[in-house]
């Protein structure tokens, strides 16, 4: 019995350190964002809220995360990218770090993948999605 108490004490603990850790670096804000620009399209809405996020006080691999990215995502906006590193410096980050981000694009750009890396830019997903919203209208 003393060690199922502890083992329960052990995680409630843990757990508690988690949810400080999440509500402390804004993480729920963050991996909204992800979840967001990974799975829709709406380039605009993701720049504006990255641009919020990056004027505000979160940690910095996590403002460099979310560069990143968009930066995968909407790798041809060449404006919108130079911005968002621009952002970057002004906040602090070092120079090799905000490299990254071309870096990454170097290596992991469009050029270099076999597949539709966010399965949303194909015709035909594209056409199927649209379908499959037209069915849920009809049978609804």
């Amino acid at each position: 019995m003393k060690r199922k108490s502890a083992n329960i004490s052990k995680h409630v603990t843990l757990t508690g350190e988690i949810s400080k850790l999440v509500g402390e670096r804004g993480l729920m804000e963050i991996s909204k964002l992800e979840q967001e620009i990974s799975a829709k399209e709406n380039k605009t809405e993701h720049f504006k809220n990255v641009m919020r996020i990056l004027g505000q006080s979160y940690d910095k691999f996590d403002k460099l995360r979310l560069v990143l990215l968009f930066a995968l995502k909407y790798e041809t906006d060449s404006a919108s990218i130079y911005m968002l590193k621009d952002k970057l410096k002004d906040q602090g980050l070092p120079q090799e770090m905000v490299d990254l981000v071309d870096h990454l694009l170097k290596y992991a750009g469009r050029h270099e993948r076999v597949g539709d890396l966010f399965a949303d830019r194909n015709l035909l997903n594209k056409f199927s999605s649209r379908f499959k919203q037209a069915l849920k209208v009809y049978f609804a």
